[in-house]
């Protein structure tokens, strides 16, 4: 069987990704590597997971940018196709990779209370749990 470390794979965060995300990447990275369970395919998911903030982060600021320039309603609320109020795509999109990003963080035991589900022995102050909000 190779060593660990041997196994234990160094990886820059994708391109595609935002400044912000890319600090994600690394501190998930770092962690990721503090627990022991960094390997090649853990990458994939890793990606899902920051992805997943992004999405969340880019659709709060365009509503908060709304709320600014148009007031509470246009921040939240749009026309349906009968002109009735309903949300904001925006608020679905934001609700939807929060709720991704906090699945790909379980899995990726990013959380203190998935590593305690999964017996991994390691400090409940992860340097992620504001993004999964300490679930």
């Amino acid at each position: 069987m190779p060593d660990l470390e041997a196994r234990i794979v160094k990886r820059n965060p994708p391109a595609d990704l935002d400044a912000e995300s890319k600090r994600v990447w690394r501190e998930a990275l770092q962690e990721l590597r503090a627990l022991g369970v960094w390997t090649e395919p853990t990458a994939a998911l890793l990606a899902l997971y920051v992805r997943s903030l992004q999405s969340a982060r880019q659709a709060r600021e365009r509503i908060a940018r709304r709320k600014t320039k148009q007031g509470e309603e246009a921040a939240f609320f749009s026309r349906g196709s009968m002109g009735q109020l309903v949300a904001h795509p925006d608020i679905g999109i934001a609700r939807q990779a929060e709720a991704d990003a906090a699945n790909y963080g379980r899995e990726l035991l990013l959380s203190p209370a998935a590593r305690r589900r999964s017996r991994i022995d390691a400090t409940d102050d992860s340097i992620l749990d504001g993004y999964l909000g300490g679930a």
